[in-house]
């Protein structure tokens, strides 16, 4: 069994579309859901989620209610922390999964501790998204978001230095050794800083190209978020400079424990139930 924790933020279509393609290819003994409802609209996922268990009555699922609206950095730290599972995938709401493949290399592929595995994403349209880039530059950064408010965009340039946290796999233990997410992340670079980190750490990024889920892209423009986007942007040079003082704990140098780890750690709540 593995752990799935998603995130809504007024995404209760997007997590139902998502929870029928899961079960439409996935045992339901074969995974917990977690979901964190961050806007507390109880009334429309939890309904939801009970009508599958009554259609499948192995279907495990917890069900968080935020009392006040977190970032996505606390919210996934809280899923991971209350995960039954060692083996934890980080699904956005507007995912879709449309066959086994990445079931299968849950079941029958030894995932390593110090690694993240990333699923290749596909657009609506299937055609290949570009979520996997190059560290991102302040200035063009800066740029990217100057040219959302004139409703144009302007993309990163493709890489393999960081990838989109809207699907990831890993295990628990690389996740809560490295202290998830920083959760004074106002609003995204989470998972730039995130991958930044585990790299300093000795881990590194796998890339699964043959398995490809949809990603249906429906976060909101940084044009609506300029000042948490400008923050975050800032604060991410902040924490690529701590970084880089952080001691080995995988690959090369060895199974080290450090002491350098910044203080980010996975969060907890109250705010549950299941």
């Amino acid at each position: 069994m593995f752990s799935i924790i998603t995130v809504s933020h007024g995404h209760e279509e997007d997590c139902s579309n998502l929870l029928d393609s899961l079960l439409a290819h996935y045992d339901e003994r074969s995974f917990e859901m977690i979901v964190i409802d961050n806007l507390n609209h109880s009334t429309i996922l939890g309904p939801r989620l009970s009508a599958i268990r009554n259609q499948y009555p192995n279907f495990r699922y917890t069900l968080i209610e935020n009392s006040t609206p977190r970032s996505f950095s606390y919210n996934n730290n809280v899923g991971v922390s209350i995960a039954s599972s060692d083996t934890i995938l980080l699904l956005n709401p507007d995912i879709i999964i449309e066959d086994r493949y990445l079931l299968d290399f849950i079941n029958f592929e030894r995932l390593e501790v110090g690694t993240f595995y990333f699923p290749s994403l596909l657009n609506k349209d299937r055609s290949p998204q570009a979520h996997i880039k190059v560290w991102p530059n302040f200035f063009f950064q800066v740029l990217i978001t100057l040219y959302s408010l004139f409703g144009r965009q302007l993309t990163t340039h493709e890489g393999q230095d960081w990838a989109f946290a809207a699907a990831v796999l890993f295990k628990k233990e690389t996740f809560v050794t490295m202290g998830g997410f920083d959760e004074r992340f106002l609003l995204y670079c989470e998972d730039v800083e995130l991958c930044h980190r585990l790299k300093k750490l000795g881990g590194g990024l796998v890339f699964l190209k043959e398995i490809k889920l949809v990603h249906c892209l429906g976060g909101e423009s940084k044009s609506k978020h300029m000042r948490q986007a400008i923050i975050s942007n800032i604060y991410l040079r902040y924490r690529y400079l701590r970084n880089h003082f952080l001691r080995p704990l995988w690959g090369s140098e060895g199974n080290r424990r450090a002491s350098g780890i910044a203080s980010v750690g996975v969060g907890s709540t109250n705010d549950s139930h299941s």
